[in-house]
């Protein structure tokens, strides 16, 4: 049993498939980045993760932090095969967080307050978001989710540059607190039918 998982701990573990942490509460640094065959996860207790912690664990399919309240950057970065999920604690994401994980559809941040530049970015399969709670948007968060369908931020007070760009199938927009959106926003959104501002 250990609470906390240090930086690189079981970094290129390439044969590595299941990981058990009933107690652990941080996950440091690269702690499993390249697990290359890591499919299973279970680490009920944690509520930090550390940066390319999971980095090019391509294997991994579905995650759940029921507890995590931070995701760092690069933490999920190019996991290609994750396709659910869960963090309904998580307040917030850090910078390509979830870069290319191309085979989710949904994405819900029910008390995420704020997202990192290119959290999302290239997650072409992406066609639903939510985060009620989210103020702050950096940039490049979802640029290249060419499925993603409707954005809705009833909360969000600043939109950060090329946020949405290149999500060819956005049709509908809502950001009603709104104060600030910088260039190349909606760049290349070539259905984009409603916008409420």
């Amino acid at each position: 049993r250990s609470s906390i998982v240090g930086s690189s701990a079981f970094f290129n573990c390439s044969n590595l498939t299941s990981v058990n942490f009933p107690e652990c509460v941080s996950i440091g640094s690269g702690a499993f980045q390249q697990c290359s065959r890591l499919t299973t996860i279970s680490f009920p207790e944690c509520t930090n993760i550390g940066n390319g912690a999971f980095y090019v664990c391509s294997s991994l399919t579905t995650v759940s932090f029921p507890k995590c309240t931070m995701v760092e950057g690069d933490a999920f970065k190019q996991c290609f095969s994750l396709a659910t999920i869960s963090f309904p604690e998580c307040t917030h994401i850090g910078n390509s967080a979830f870069y290319s994980c191309n085979s989710f559809t949904t994405v819900n941040f029910p008390k995420c307050t704020s997202i990192g530049g290119g959290a999302f970015s290239n997650c072409s399969r992406l066609a639903t978001i939510s985060f009620p709670e989210c103020t702050v948007v950096e940039g490049f968060e979802f640029t290249g989710c060419y499925d993603l369908q409707s954005a809705d931020f009833p909360n969000v007070s600043s939109m950060g540059m090329a946020a949405f760009m290149r999500c060819s199938s956005l049709s509908i927009v809502s950001i009603p607190k709104v104060s600030s959106i910088q260039m190349q926003t909606f760049q290349s959104c070539w259905n984009l039918l409603s916008l409420y501002l």
